[in-house]
């Protein structure tokens, strides 16, 4: 869902510019956003080459390096289609028409082709350069310089890695969007510029070709260095004391243990409430009714506030074992999630309601 956030920014940003009539900052923020649409997601992209728990798993098993690469390609590709999708969607919207947007979106596009191509060799390289060199190597010099001391070395790649693989993209398409702005002006490219433009396109092949080759010599040795840099970084397992909260709100076991899962897997809790809290106090006391935008907006953070139902979801068999010897009703005794569906739902729901209010009310 982080890609659909940065979509919706995007289109935010780009109507915008088309509100003030501006084409050439339109164009700007056309080519600026989409690189910064492709970061956002692009370690859960990245996450199935070494970081992903299956892989950890399977390392023991009878399992070729290759068929390592490959079995990780589904989730990169998976994710790259959602951004695509979700980047020429906020396109289309901010032009309003399918063939306003249609020029704009080609370039998008080609920025995505060098993506599908460059981030399994950005994945591959995560493996071969997460390996343990000669002290005396210039990789391991370039690792411990980078590590800053607070990390391992073997870990560094991880680190610079993803943003540098958009970087690679972000250059090897600049040429050929460039081209097709120049061809869109009104102006005919010549034959020099068709051939910078399409030979980026043959180095993002061959680091595709590469990649697999890459993968196979360091996947051995950097999945077991990562997990140990985890560990290291995580430190000793300390369960961390119950919010007051979760007391004072609940008093049901099940609830409860439900809250406190809720607590710790989500990043910001307070601050992601904070969020819906103030843009619905917002909409109430703004001089305006709500528009198109503020709507698209308020769904964005209702949808951002119940991204970790999810997660929450993933954990009812561990829920159900918790609550197995609980005094609690059947259903919270199963660890289902739908015990704090009407909690969660609240938010969300008193926003849409002041929104309803306020624009019947115009």
């Amino acid at each position: 869902m982080t890609p659909a956030l940065g979509a919706l920014a995007w289109w935010f940003v780009l109507r915008g510019q088309l509100t003030l009539d501006s084409e050439e900052a339109f164009t700007g923020i056309l080519f600026l956003g989409g690189p910064l649409l492709l970061v956002m997601g692009i370690h859960h992209r990245l996450g199935g080459y070494v970081h992903a728990r299956r892989r950890q798993l399977r390392l023991s098993l009878p399992i070729g390096a290759r068929d390592h690469f490959v079995d990780a390609l589904p989730t990169t590709r998976r994710g790259l289609i959602y951004s695509t999708a979700f980047g020429l969607a906020a396109i289309f919207a901010a032009e309003g028409s399918l063939g306003g947007g249609f020029w704009f979106a080609l370039s998008w596009l080609w920025l995505c082709i060098f993506a599908w191509l460059v981030e399994p060799a950005v994945g591959a390289a995560g493996a071969y350069g997460g390996r343990r060199f000669s002290h005396d190597h210039a990789a391991a010099q370039i690792q411990r310089s980078l590590s800053g001391g607070w990390t391992s070395p073997e870990a560094v790649v991880h680190l610079y890695g993803p943003g540098l693989g958009i970087v690679v993209c972000t250059f090897l398409a600049m040429p050929g969007q460039i081209v097709w702005e120049y061809h869109l002006n009104g102006h005919v490219a010549s034959l020099p510029m068709v051939i910078a433009a399409l030979l980026p396109l043959l180095v993002a092949i061959g680091l595709r070709v590469m990649a697999s080759r890459m993968y196979e010599v360091g996947v051995w040795e950097a999945v077991p260095w990562l997990e140990e840099a985890i560990r290291t970084l995580a430190g000793p397992p300390r369960p961390e004391r119950q919010p007051r909260w979760i007391a004072f709100f609940a008093r049901d076991p099940a609830i409860q243990i439900c809250w406190l899962q809720f607590s710790r897997l989500t990043t910001g809790t307070a601050a992601r409430l904070a969020i819906v809290v103030s843009f619905t106090v917002y909409l109430g006391f703004r001089s305006e009714p709500p528009t198109s935008v503020s709507i698209g907006i308020g769904v964005g953070i209702s949808v951002f506030w119940l991204l970790p139902l999810r997660t929450l979801r993933n954990q009812e068999r561990l829920r159900s074992v918790l609550c197995a010897a609980l005094p609690v009703r059947s259903m919270a005794r199963s660890g289902r999630t739908s015990i704090v569906f009407p909690y969660l739902l609240l938010p969300p729901i008193v926003l849409a309601s002041v929104a309803l209010v306020r624009w019947t009310l115009a």
